[in-house]
């Protein structure tokens, strides 16, 4: 009896979406020189030659999942804007999105630590952007606007990156574990509303 011919391994119905969710993940976990293109194809089940379709190579994928990322904080931010969010709710808010979405920060703080131009990652920074024009609209100047929300950006990201170092070194160790970010979101917010 003759053996039967293995069957091609199922379709993914968007590979565009399947890659985009694997370097994502791949890319937070290992950092981006540590994920090769096959170990991408691999996790989201395409052949390889998809990503240089898709996206023309490793470096635009990378580009096309931190504006993914962006979008998507974008969307939340736009979300407590037009709800008509005061600074400091709209500050938890972002914050909170941001925490959810920690494969973009891990991804982000990896690259720039490698000496990554922010500008060649994304394309556009639509959630500071967003912030920043919203705090304009309500009568700040320009300047200032945006000088308090690269504050309070460096104190969640720093928050974010550093969360078991300041965690252990402020003593916060017995806390339960969403406790602390809870904690520094509500004490941001309050901050932005200075």
């Amino acid at each position: 009896m003759a053996a039967k011919p293995k069957r091609p391994a199922a379709r993914q119905k968007d590979p565009k979406r399947a890659l985009l969710a694997a370097a994502t993940r791949l890319f937070a976990q290992r950092g981006y020189s540590g994920v090769s293109v096959r170990d991408i194809a691999l996790a989201a089940k395409v052949n390889h030659g998809l990503v240089h379709r898709h996206f023309g190579s490793k470096e635009g994928l990378l580009r096309a999942v931190m504006q993914d990322q962006a979008d998507a904080l974008a969307r939340a931010a736009g979300q407590g804007i037009a709800r008509g969010a005061a600074h400091g709710s709209l500050t938890e808010a972002v914050f909170a999105a941001t925490l959810q979405r920690d494969a973009y920060w891990r991804i982000l703080a990896r690259q720039l630590l490698d000496g990554a131009d922010p500008r060649s990652l994304q394309s556009d920074f639509p959630t500071l952007r967003r912030v920043i024009e919203h705090r304009v609209q309500g009568g700040q100047k320009r300047e200032q606007a945006a000088l308090d929300v690269v504050v309070l950006a460096a104190a969640g990201l720093g928050f974010l990156v550093f969360e078991p170092f300041l965690r252990a070194a402020a003593g916060f160790e017995k806390q339960p574990r969403a406790a602390l970010p809870r904690a520094f979101a509500r004490r941001l917010g309050a901050l932005s509303e200075r």
